[in-house]
């Protein structure tokens, strides 16, 4: 019986967005489009350059200035000094043949490119399609790993070269390795999580270590950087000395501030904790955005680096799938690339995700992602005393087409492998053809905790303000979920399988859905508008906050012609709030729990809400015991 159990289960995730039916639609405010729909903004590569890093260029280099040492009679603390240089880091190229393979270097944290590192890009675009894979394959990702490192991973790959990297900068010799594979959520150097002091601790840095070695055998690391730029080609890189005397004098650094619009109050809103990665040749650095969407890299760059942002924190990671990708793009976190800079202009390079109204634009999934990641952001910070989802990694997935509007299935957690098929098929609305193969085979390797479709059959898309109602609800279920585990939530869905939906309040276990869906939609609507309260003296703001407060005051439990009127969205606010419209029949004289008090008797032990009843009373001492009963009787219970 488990096993058929499962297979119901795993049939369903969750039903059209988990959004109560009888919802009253949130403010909608016009906007200009922004763009009619974008091209694939793929990069395109020039030449490939010497790479005057390989560990044969460097030691070439070094044994011709140790000659020139000789000649000018300048000592130094080594002979034959070449001989004590080995490599740092390994420059490699994976090619995953498959979507198992393109999953599975995805979950190694590597710090990947989709282009090689040592070649010219003449076009600076989103991504990067290897035309010697094809239309439709699977393009290659290039990455250093540390020289001590072993490559265990089974997906093909080539070993390009093996590299020397150093400072050649005395003000860059504290920089951090740009990979650490014990730690690798701890990507930001300021990060407060409590395992990542003891990762910087731990870090080998090799490219540190190389740069000390070289400051003891007396090499001007200045002259040396030079001779390695003539040896392999690129007299254009070599820094003259007035120039080496003002980047040793400076603070170089990139910096600037990433936000995203929220097209329902036309504010442009910081982008909170979202992955920050720079790049020349193989000086790779990245960072976290603050809570108030800035950034900063100390690092001295000689010429132009690229600038991209990437939606994950280490541990979280959002995906996509809409018209335009190629399938292999669906596996990694969404990302802009937003340029290649110049030294002056590195030091404040600067973003606004804009709105656009085409799902089938890059520009609108990035836009999405954008107000998707802030909601998450906000969703873990502990509101309300409410213990979140805190610090646990997600999945989260969003898409213009093809999948299910929202849901928090936790598949990752909750699901057998074996029976994982049924349910991305359900998942991904029984749809066929290329992109619903390849989104599945993805899928499999990489499933969804949270999902997001964004867009209707018209490809009109949501708001900012309905996305963060979702998402908020989404995270809510996701936090539920943390508090009652694993067998609470397979019973859940297996009762909407079982009911094709919500079922009827007389259904057998539609207890637990009234207790948890109101979950939802009460965190769906009290987070959301807190979130716009904050936007003191923009009247839209306003308007959305109290539309949002609206759809849980104003249930009204006896109306019936609701298929979902039983549902009791409204309960958790009117525990918490102050009186209650009599238009609603509701009878509410209950003001003094909280929202963490409510959460607590969500536990696994609560399977309907005369449980739910029972539980807040008992851990509450009785507070309001008379007026609760009434209220929670007006409520039909």
């Amino acid at each position: 019986m488990k096993t058929l159990r499962n297979y119901f289960i795993l049939t369903f995730i969750l039903i059209s967005a988990c959004t109560i039916e009888d919802s009253p639609p949130l403010l909608s405010i016009e906007e200009e489009v922004t763009g009619q729909g974008d091209p694939e903004s793929l990069m395109v590569l020039g030449e490939k350059k010497g790479n005057p890093f390989t560990i044969e260029n460097v030691k070439s280099a070094l044994n011709l200035l140790e000659k020139k040492y000789q000649k000018e009679n300048r000592r130094i603390n080594c002979s034959n000094c070449s001989s004590y240089l080995t490599p740092t880091h390994r420059y490699v190229k994976f090619r995953p043949q498959n979507y198992d393979q393109l999953a599975a270097l995805d979950l190694t944290n590597y710090d990947l490119w989709d282009y090689p590192l040592d070649v010219d890009v003449q076009f600076v675009g989103d991504y990067y399609h290897d035309p010697g894979v094809g239309q439709d394959g699977i393009t290659p990702f290039y990455t250093l790993v540390p020289y001590q490192y072993p490559i265990t991973i089974n997906v093909p790959y080539d070993l390009i070269s093996e590299i020397y990297l150093y400072n050649e900068d005395d003000g860059d010799i504290q920089d951090a390795d740009p990979w650490d594979p014990t730690y690798p959520s701890c990507i930001d150097p300021t990060d407060i999580k409590a395992d990542c002091p003891e990762a910087r601790k731990t870090m080998i840095n090799n490219t540190t270590e190389a740069s000390k070695n070289l400051d003891k055998m007396g090499i001007d690391r200045f002259d040396l950087y030079n001779l390695m730029m003539e040896l392999s080609g690129n007299k254009d890189e070599i820094i003259n000395p007035t120039e080496q005397k003002a980047r040793i004098s400076s603070t170089n650094t990139v910096a600037g501030t990433i936000k995203v619009k929220d097209n329902s109050i036309n504010v442009d809103i910081p982008l909170q904790r979202v992955l920050v990665k720079t790049r020349r040749w193989f000086k790779l650095r990245r960072a976290l955005t603050n809570f108030n969407g800035q950034y900063s890299i100390s690092v001295n760059y000689r010429k132009k680096a690229i600038v991209s942002v990437h939606f994950t924190d280490g541990s979280t990671k959002l995906r996509g799938i809409n018209n335009v990708w190629k399938f292999w793009q669906f596996a990694i976190p969404i990302k802009k690339t937003l340029g290649e800079f110049s030294t002056s202009q590195l030091q404040n390079v600067s973003y606004t995700f804009p709105y656009n109204s085409n799902a089938n634009t890059n520009a609108a999934t990035q836009w999405v992602a954008g107000n998707t990641w802030n909601t998450v952001i906000d969703s873990r910070n502990g509101k309300l005393g409410i213990s979140g989802w805190g610090t646990s990694s997600l999945n989260i997935w969003v898409s213009s087409r093809i999948t299910q509007s929202a849901s928090a299935p936790m598949l990752r957690s909750v699901f057998n492998t074996s029976l994982l098929s049924s349910a991305i098929d359900f998942y991904l609305l029984g749809s066929t053809g290329p992109i619903a193969v390849a989104a599945k085979k993805i899928l499999q390797n990489l499933s969804p905790d949270i999902t997001l479709r964004y867009s209707n059959s018209a490809n009109l898309i949501m708001n900012a303000a309905q996305i963060k109602e979702s998402i908020y609800h989404e995270m809510a279920h996701a936090e539920h979920y943390s508090l009652v585990g694993n067998n609470y939530w397979i019973d859940y869905i297996s009762y909407i399988v079982a009911n094709g939906g919500y079922g009827n309040k007389n259904s057998s276990g539609s207890g637990r859905i009234a207790v948890a869906e109101a979950w939802g939609a009460y965190i769906g609507g009290l987070y959301g508008s807190l979130h716009y309260r904050s936007f003191t003296g923009n009247s839209n703001a306003q308007l959305i906050a109290n539309r949002l407060l609206d759809n849980l005051e104003l249930q009204k439990p006896s109306d019936a012609s609701i298929s979902s009127y039983w549902i009791p969205r409204g309960l958790y606010y009117d525990l918490t709030d102050t009186g209650e419209p009599t238009s609603t029949g509701v009878i509410d004289n209950v003001n003094l729990y909280t929202p963490a008090m409510i959460f607590q008797s969500l536990n696994g032990g609560v399977l309907s809400v005369g449980q739910f009843k029972t539980d807040l009373l008992k851990r509450n001492n009785n507070l309001q015991i008379t007026q609760v009963n009434q209220l929670i009787q007006s409520y039909g219970y």
